[in-house]
């Protein structure tokens, strides 16, 4: 995953993602399948633009 850097987990097993360059932002990867939507292809989902942005929404 070049460009990505994992910065936490979740409960369920996932990773927390921050992602630089072309990817910027905060993602969260779903390594364990949790999300229906979740293939061996898609299983990584933006979540916000920013870690900044994402805790003034929380």
């Amino acid at each position: 995953m070049d460009g990505m850097l994992i910065i936490g987990d979740s409960q369920e097993h996932g990773f927390i993602i921050l992602g630089t360059n072309e990817y910027e932002g905060i993602y969260y990867w779903d390594d364990s399948y949790i999300f229906e939507e979740s293939t061996d292809e898609e299983n990584t989902f933006y979540v916000d633009r920013s870690f900044t942005q994402l805790v003034e929404k929380i």
